[in-house]
């Protein structure tokens, strides 16, 4: 099979709602990155007994920027999410199909988590002075609170917010733009959220919070992704990168390692600055570079290692193993205070409970949400069709 005809295979599958293996590889690669940043890298217990206490400088600064794996999430969210609101475009119920298929999806298991820190549980601490009352969180307003996280486990819980946010912005922007229109609202929160970065990060406009986690500043991940979405369906774009799929794939090595040089950064003072804010555009077209080579060559080595097990088991559980995997972390206590040991166990009540909740919690709600399904649109007429 030809890669044009590969590639028109795939694009047939994303539009008919199909997975795509490879891309469910690249959800674990992201999944895990953030597991092994928190339970190996960053583990909560002392430096000295981290399990990675004694690798040199250079070696750890690469570790550390297994943070990466919730870049790669938002650009991942950013091209399904995309995609599917440009594949629907017109239908008469796009927005009651959507919108019931997203909160089956995010709810269940996001509502499970905020319901357990209704329990009394050891080794939990209290929530410190200034965090914000479970409401914020339910109103995925955590992200915009200059206080700290309520409990530990809800740290990561800032991403969520950002999507779901993008999920209420973005569908209307995307489904009623232009051609024109889209692309220039596109770059607009690519090179936004850049520029804020910059600014403050570096002081020149104050702020009292962590600018990492406010939507302004992070909503080029998502931009990023719609754009590839859009570039893959496009008439004229798809077939010039299929013609220079060599030099995409060259473009993706070549920024995979500008990345892994990048992480060094941590190394220095000025590092975890640079990071923050051109470190993350950059990783950001990293990321979508590697997703269109997974799309444009799904026969490639890439996306045939992507294939694995190994990687797409844990993508298809991403989600509840992001959310949980601080929580679990934290009950393992009761096993062991050993690292080692306690990570183990951790590891391994994570694999059952996420089995167990994508089998018998969260795919019930999502047959009740795939049970809405599109409308087909009318048929666009030539000045309307996006490629």
């Amino acid at each position: 099979m030809s890669a044009a005809m590969s590639t028109d295979r795939d694009v047939n599958h994303l539009r008919a709602g199909d997975r795509l293996r490879q891309l469910d590889g690249l959800r674990g690669v992201a999944v895990l990155l953030v597991v092994f940043l928190h339970y190996i890298v960053r583990t909560p217990v002392a430096p000295s007994t981290r399990l990675l206490a004694n690798l040199p400088a250079p070696l750890l600064a690469a570790a550390n920027m297994a943070w990466c794996g919730v870049d790669l999430f938002f650009v991942l969210s950013g091209f399904l999410i995309g995609g599917i609101v440009l594949d629907h475009r017109g239908a008469p119920n796009q927005w009651r199909a959507f919108y019931s298929r997203r909160v089956t999806r995010i709810f269940p298991a996001y509502f499970l988590l905020l319901g357990i820190c209704l329990l009394p549980l050891p080794h939990i601490p209290s929530p410190p002075p200034g965090s914000p009352s479970l409401l914020i969180y339910a109103l995925f307003l955590q992200n915009c609170w200059p206080g700290p996280d309520t409990y530990p486990w809800l740290v990561t819980s800032w991403s969520v917010a950002v999507e779901e946010q993008f999920y209420l912005m973005a569908p209307v922007i995307i489904a009623r733009a232009s051609r024109r229109g889209l692309l220039l609202v596109l770059f607009a929160c690519i090179l936004g959220p850049l520029v804020l970065r910059l600014l403050l990060g570096y002081g020149v406009i104050p702020f009292r919070w962590n600018y990492f986690a406010v939507t302004p500043c992070r909503i080029d991940g998502p931009a990023y992704g719609v754009l590839g979405a859009w570039v893959v369906r496009d008439a004229s774009t798809r077939p010039w990168l299929q013609r220079h799929l060599g030099g995409l794939k060259a473009l993706a090595a070549v920024l995979c390692t500008a990345m892994l040089l990048m992480s060094q950064a941590y190394l220095f003072p000025w590092g975890d600055r640079v990071l923050t804010t051109v470190g993350l555009s950059l990783l950001e077209l990293t990321s979508l570079t590697v997703i269109l080579v997974c799309v444009l060559d799904g026969a490639g080595l890439l996306s045939r290692a992507l294939q694995t097990t190994l990687l797409t088991t844990p993508g298809r559980y991403s989600y509840f193993v992001y959310l949980f995997h601080t929580l679990i972390f934290q009950l393992a206590f009761f096993a062991s205070h050993v690292v080692w040991q306690r990570t183990l166990v951790a590891v391994s009540a994570l694999t059952v409970l996420a089995y167990l909740s994508g089998r018998f919690f969260e795919q019930p709600f999502l047959r009740l949400g795939h049970s809405v399904r599109y409308e087909l649109p009318p048929r666009p007429q030539p000045n309307e069709a996006i490629g």
